[in-house]
Protein backbone atom coordinates (compact mmCIF):
# COMPACT_ATOMS: atom_id res chain seq x y z
CA UNK A 1 0.00 0.00 0.00
CA UNK A 2 3.35 2.16 0.61
CA UNK A 3 3.69 1.86 -3.00
CA UNK A 4 0.17 2.90 -4.21
CA UNK A 5 0.55 6.30 -1.78
CA UNK A 6 4.33 6.87 -3.37
CA UNK A 7 2.58 6.81 -6.72
CA UNK A 8 -0.39 8.99 -5.69
CA UNK A 9 2.31 11.14 -4.60
CA UNK A 10 4.19 11.51 -7.92
CA UNK A 11 0.65 12.30 -9.49
CA UNK A 12 0.29 15.04 -7.49
CA UNK A 13 4.72 16.54 -7.89
CA UNK A 14 3.52 19.00 -10.72
CA UNK A 15 1.15 20.45 -8.32
CA UNK A 16 2.57 20.92 -5.21
CA UNK A 17 6.16 21.88 -6.45
CA UNK A 18 5.25 23.68 -10.20
CA UNK A 19 7.32 26.88 -10.66
CA UNK A 20 10.50 27.18 -10.00
CA UNK A 21 11.27 24.28 -7.35
CA UNK A 22 11.26 20.49 -8.27
CA UNK A 23 10.82 17.51 -6.64
CA UNK A 24 13.42 14.81 -6.58
CA UNK A 25 13.05 10.84 -6.34
CA UNK A 26 15.39 9.41 -4.08
CA UNK A 27 13.21 5.79 -3.22
CA UNK A 28 16.00 4.05 -5.24
CA UNK A 29 18.13 4.92 -2.74
CA UNK A 30 16.70 2.96 0.14
CA UNK A 31 17.09 5.22 2.48
CA UNK A 32 14.19 6.94 4.69
CA UNK A 33 13.89 9.51 2.59
CA UNK A 34 11.20 9.29 -0.55
CA UNK A 35 11.76 12.49 -2.11
CA UNK A 36 13.36 15.76 -1.41
CA UNK A 37 12.20 19.10 -2.50
CA UNK A 38 14.59 21.30 -4.15
CA UNK A 39 14.53 25.11 -5.11
CA UNK A 40 15.20 26.84 -8.46
CA UNK A 41 18.80 26.63 -8.06
CA UNK A 42 18.85 22.99 -7.04
CA UNK A 43 19.44 23.18 -3.26
CA UNK A 44 17.22 21.19 -0.49
CA UNK A 45 14.92 22.69 0.93
CA UNK A 46 13.35 19.68 2.73
CA UNK A 47 12.93 15.36 2.38
CA UNK A 48 9.72 14.05 1.88
CA UNK A 49 8.67 10.25 3.64
CA UNK A 50 5.41 9.12 2.18
CA UNK A 51 3.10 7.45 4.44
CA UNK A 52 -0.11 5.11 3.39
CA UNK A 53 -3.18 5.37 7.05
CA UNK A 54 -5.82 3.24 6.09
CA UNK A 55 -6.11 0.97 9.74
CA UNK A 56 -7.18 2.97 12.73
CA UNK A 57 -4.98 2.90 16.21
CA UNK A 58 -7.54 1.22 17.71
CA UNK A 59 -5.35 1.64 21.32
CA UNK A 60 -4.80 5.32 20.54
CA UNK A 61 -6.59 6.51 23.91
CA UNK A 62 -4.30 4.16 26.09
CA UNK A 63 -1.03 5.08 24.08
CA UNK A 64 -1.20 8.51 23.18
CA UNK A 65 -5.07 9.46 24.55
CA UNK A 66 -6.11 10.30 21.57
CA UNK A 67 -9.02 8.77 19.81
CA UNK A 68 -8.69 6.41 16.89
CA UNK A 69 -10.10 9.08 14.23
CA UNK A 70 -7.95 11.71 15.30
CA UNK A 71 -4.38 9.90 14.76
CA UNK A 72 -2.50 7.21 12.88
CA UNK A 73 0.47 5.09 14.01
CA UNK A 74 3.80 5.65 12.42
CA UNK A 75 6.63 3.34 14.22
CA UNK A 76 8.81 5.78 16.79
CA UNK A 77 12.23 4.63 15.43
CA UNK A 78 10.95 6.23 12.01
CA UNK A 79 9.91 9.30 13.76
CA UNK A 80 13.69 9.38 16.03
CA UNK A 81 15.69 8.45 12.78
CA UNK A 82 14.15 11.44 10.48
CA UNK A 83 14.63 13.75 13.89
CA UNK A 84 18.03 12.68 14.21
CA UNK A 85 18.97 13.07 10.37
CA UNK A 86 17.01 16.47 10.45
CA UNK A 87 19.29 17.87 13.03
CA UNK A 88 22.37 16.25 11.51
CA UNK A 89 21.52 18.23 8.10
CA UNK A 90 19.68 21.04 9.30
CA UNK A 91 17.08 20.12 6.54
CA UNK A 92 13.33 19.71 7.79
CA UNK A 93 12.10 15.92 6.99
CA UNK A 94 8.09 15.86 6.24
CA UNK A 95 5.96 12.76 6.54
CA UNK A 96 2.89 12.80 4.08
CA UNK A 97 0.56 10.62 4.88
CA UNK A 98 -2.34 9.47 2.47
CA UNK A 99 -5.25 8.51 4.25
CA UNK A 100 -8.02 6.65 3.08
CA UNK A 101 -10.28 6.06 6.32
CA UNK A 102 -10.89 2.48 7.13
CA UNK A 103 -8.97 1.50 3.88
CA UNK A 104 -7.12 -1.70 4.86
CA UNK A 105 -4.37 -4.01 3.40
CA UNK A 106 -6.92 -7.17 3.94
CA UNK A 107 -9.55 -4.99 1.85
CA UNK A 108 -7.26 -4.02 -0.45
CA UNK A 109 -5.65 -7.89 -1.00
CA UNK A 110 -8.86 -9.46 -1.54
CA UNK A 111 -9.34 -7.28 -4.79
CA UNK A 112 -5.55 -8.50 -6.29
CA UNK A 113 -5.01 -11.46 -8.38
CA UNK A 114 -3.89 -14.89 -6.35
CA UNK A 115 -1.00 -14.98 -9.13
CA UNK A 116 0.21 -11.28 -7.92
CA UNK A 117 0.13 -12.64 -3.99
CA UNK A 118 1.96 -15.70 -4.54
CA UNK A 119 4.69 -13.99 -6.14
CA UNK A 120 4.54 -11.15 -3.61
CA UNK A 121 4.74 -13.61 -0.90
CA UNK A 122 7.43 -15.95 -2.63
CA UNK A 123 9.73 -12.78 -3.43
CA UNK A 124 8.71 -10.86 0.30
CA UNK A 125 11.32 -7.35 0.66
CA UNK A 126 12.01 -7.66 -3.07
CA UNK A 127 10.83 -3.51 -3.64
CA UNK A 128 10.67 -4.02 -7.05
CA UNK A 129 8.36 -6.68 -7.42
CA UNK A 130 6.25 -5.09 -5.24
CA UNK A 131 6.42 -1.36 -7.60
CA UNK A 132 5.47 -3.64 -11.07
CA UNK A 133 2.35 -5.35 -8.81
CA UNK A 134 1.88 -1.85 -8.17
CA UNK A 135 1.87 -0.60 -11.76
CA UNK A 136 0.13 -3.62 -13.09
CA UNK A 137 -3.30 -2.99 -11.05
CA UNK A 138 -3.45 0.72 -11.11
CA UNK A 139 -4.10 0.35 -15.23
CA UNK A 140 -7.21 0.29 -16.79
CA UNK A 141 -8.08 -3.15 -17.14
CA UNK A 142 -7.90 -3.39 -13.48
CA UNK A 143 -9.57 -0.27 -12.07
CA UNK A 144 -13.32 -1.38 -11.81
CA UNK A 145 -11.68 -3.75 -9.66
CA UNK A 146 -10.42 -1.61 -6.94
CA UNK A 147 -13.82 0.87 -8.10
CA UNK A 148 -15.48 -0.20 -3.93
CA UNK A 149 -12.96 1.20 -2.24
CA UNK A 150 -11.99 4.13 -4.27
CA UNK A 151 -15.46 5.18 -4.84
CA UNK A 152 -15.74 5.95 -1.07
Amino acid sequence: MGVLAEKRFEELIDSIAGGTIRIEDHRPSRTDTDYRLLNGGGRPVCRFNIKFHGTLFRSAKDYVGLEPHDCFALATYKIRNALRRQTQEALPYVFVVLSVPDLNAGEVGKLIPDDYVWALALLRGKRIVEETIADRLRAADYITRFESICLR
